[in-house]
């Protein structure tokens, strides 16, 4: 019997009080006992520049395994308990509707470099149909071409709250890789420049949205 539960992830962007050893120790418990379904979490660092339109340095995911049960009532509860941690903050839900993995892949370690993207195809429906069809039939195939690839999730959006100081695209894709990649080398420049990715760029009403994190725990 198919499974009547929906995965998904809530992703909270985050500024500190302070950033010091507390913050950090808060950081890595928090809300473990509020998030139903709770199946993995991570807490990430920003490795990438810090700018007006990429505000945050830190980022925690909580992947469930049905994402119906991270309302918008909760994230409110959530975000009241995260006010003496955090000074400015953004919460995303997403709908996660592809999972792809290495063979063999073990726990995720501290130090996997994380590359997350923010993608907006123009609201048409050929428009739309193509972009999943490229992914689907050729992007992700390059993507695990890449040496030290080891996931590929994509979310479909659903909810935000916070401050809103960072775009939340309408499709989220995000790529876990080995802290030593292929990132930069032959068959990442593959997947980025053939054709048919350049004719997906064109196809964007928003430029990609893109972040570089690491994996803390």
């Amino acid at each position: 019997m198919a499974s009547s539960t929906t995965p998904g992830a809530l992703f909270v962007l985050m500024e500190p009080q302070r950033d010091d050893a507390e913050f950090q120790k808060w950081r890595q418990h928090a809300f473990d006992d509020q998030i139903p379904g709770l199946r993995n979490k991570y807490g990430l660092s920003a490795t990438d520049e810090i700018t007006p339109s990429t505000p945050y340095r830190y980022l925690s995911v909580y992947e469930v395994d049905d994402i119906s049960k991270i309302d918008e009532e909760l994230v409110k509860r959530l975000q009241q308990d995260a006010q003496e941690a955090l000074s400015r903050s953004e919460w995303q839900i997403y709908e996660r509707f592809r999972y792809d993995v290495r063979d063999g892949l073990g726990a995720t370690p501290p130090g996997t470099v994380v590359i997350s993207h923010g993608q907006t195809p123009k609201d048409d429906p050929a428009t739309v149909d193509e972009f999943h069809r490229w992914y689907n039939e050729q992007h992700i195939g390059h993507i695990r071409e890449i040496p030290g690839w080891r996931t590929g999730s994509r979310y479909k959006f659903l909810h935000r709250s916070g401050d809103q100081a960072e775009y939340a695209a309408p499709i989220a894709v995000v790529h876990q890789y080995d802290e030593n990649n292929g990132i930069g080398g032959p068959e990442f420049n593959e997947s980025v420049n053939n054709p048919w990715t350049k004719r997906i760029r064109s196809l964007m009403s928003v430029p990609n949205h893109r972040r570089v994190w690491k994996v803390d725990f």
